[in-house]
């Protein structure tokens, strides 16, 4: 009887582990009961295929990951779809990153730099190089602060560059 309760127990734990904790966007808050341990949950939807933050283009039509390599202060942007996974080539030959450096604005172009796989004139990752302001101010990707701006099918498209570190 006491193997039988214990593994009922066991279940019950687990599947209100498994329903407590942080959910995703809109999801409530539901508060953990006192002595129940739950493992923090990871958030991979922060950070796209290579890495980078994501950044929100239109009401999730796109989405912008924004990489920064410390070594060489290269700063990257991958155009990717609703979903965030999948590249989404673009026609632009460039991209506007405006960022906070030293308590100003600096509004940067990121030249086309186009993927293997991405159609002719078209790019879904854009990139600036030897940037003297870039170098001198941003030792991470937490310090890029401001927002990416692109134009895709004739339409412009902005979001906020966030680091949120809620957990």
């Amino acid at each position: 009887m006491r193997l039988v309760f214990a593994t009922g127990a066991s279940v019950l734990l687990a599947a209100t582990s498994a329903m407590l904790g942080c959910g995703g966007p809109g999801q409530e808050y539901h508060p953990v009961p006192k002595g129940m341990v739950v493992k923090e949950q990871s958030h991979e939807h922060e950070h796209g295929p290579h890495g980078g933050h994501l950044v929100e283009l239109g009401e999730e039509e796109y989405h912008a990951e924004v990489a920064f390599d410390p070594k060489t202060a290269k700063v990257t942007v991958y155009i990717l779809d609703s979903t965030a996974k999948n590249a989404a080539p673009i026609d632009a030959k460039e991209i506007t990153l405006k960022l906070t450096l030293d308590g100003k604005t600096a509004a940067l172009a990121l030249a086309a730099a186009p993927q293997s796989g991405d159609p002719q004139n078209k790019s879904s990752r854009f990139e600036l190089a030897d940037n003297a302001e870039v170098k001198s101010h941003v030792k991470d990707e937490e310090d890029l602060k401001g927002s990416v701006t692109a134009t895709i099918a004739g339409k412009s498209f902005s979001g906020e560059i966030k680091h949120e570190h809620s957990h």
